[in-house]
């Protein structure tokens, strides 16, 4: 019998069930970072049950994706391409008997034994654990300097909080597995009954920032949600390469934590939103100048025009 494939919950939960897990991997004309992906899988210890590939790419990508004999794969094409479509789509497809559903992103890269770590740390506890995500490596570690990011509303001192300017804080170099208030959603593991009971909110259409924050938070007020900072990744990101999606990231860096923010008035401030939303232009401004970066610029140019729009309560998206 596979590792893992068939792992009793230990004593400290309440119900006991078989733990078995896989991967939801939404994609788009990415193959090859795929493929490091799935290398990095099936080079683990312990291993999935099933990985279901979600694909928006203009040609199929199904017959050039590694396989592993001992992996199922279930492939599916959605169009049109959205992340959070995709990650719906792929929980329509879940395969029956599985008990733990992961959202990893196409350019992740596992560290060896993260799975393991994985299973250990979930057959640990109870049935409140609602999900999990992996640490990524090379968050950032407050510096002499984190107090002015607290005090523009974009960071704090407290690993996992949610701000209420709607900025989500990071792990912050954390060194032991905490709980948050909000997970990665790309590196992600969810009880299955968490995905009966919550989908991902389908406005965030195409390329998003705010989905996953909105996504786990929701699930946050329900159960709990841990950082397992023992069970480790690479986030290998592609940068803003063009002015146009210079324009387009400037404008979702405002318009999706508003929509966010809007959603939870109890919880989060909107003129606390404006002020953060100040500041974001301002630093783009600032990296603009300093290195002479026409992308900053454009980026800067558009988080301007969000703002305003937002600001006013026109929280749409322009580019």
């Amino acid at each position: 019998m596979r590792s893992g494939a068939f792992e009793l919950l230990g004593e400290r939960s309440t119900l006991e069930f078989h733990l078995r897990f896989g991967f939801i991997i939404p994609t788009m004309n990415r193959l090859e970072p795929l493929n490091r992906l799935l290398r990095s899988i099936y080079a683990q210890t312990v291993l999935p049950e099933a990985l279901i590939v979600v694909d928006g790419s203009d040609e199929p990508l199904e017959r050039d994706l590694l396989r592993h004999p001992n992996v199922g794969l279930v492939y599916v094409r959605e169009f049109p391409p959205s992340l959070t479509r995709q990650r719906n789509a792929g929980i329509r497809n879940i395969p029956t008997g599985l008990s733990h559903i992961g959202f990893l992103d196409d350019d992740l890269e596992f560290v060896p034994g993260s799975l393991e770590s994985l299973r250990n740390y979930i057959l640990g506890q109870g049935v409140e654990l609602g999900g999990v995500s992996f640490q990524i490596i090379g968050s950032h570690v407050p510096g002499p300097f984190h107090f002015l990011l607290t005090l523009m509303g974009q960071s704090s001192y407290t690993p996992g909080k949610v701000c209420k300017s709607g900025f989500a804080v990071g792990d912050l170099g954390a060194s032991e597995t905490y709980n948050s208030q909000w997970l990665c959603g790309g590196a992600t593991v969810w009880r299955r009954e968490v995905l009966e009971q919550f989908k991902f909110d389908e406005w965030f259409k195409g390329y998003a920032l705010w989905e996953d924050v909105d996504f786990s938070f929701r699930v946050s007020q329900h159960y709990k949600l841990a950082v397992l900072t023992d069970a480790r990744v690479h986030h290998w990101h592609q940068g803003v390469d063009s002015p146009a999606r210079a324009l387009r990231v400037g404008d979702l860096e405002m318009v999706d934590r508003f929509y966010f923010v809007q959603k939870f008035p109890g919880h989060m401030s909107y003129p606390a939103a404006v002020w953060a939303g100040i500041w974001v232009a301002a630093r783009n401004f600032r990296l603009a100048v300093l290195g002479w970066d026409q992308i900053f610029l454009y980026r800067t140019y558009a988080n301007v025009r969000a703002l305003i729009r937002c600001s006013f309560g026109r929280v749409e998206r322009f580019f």
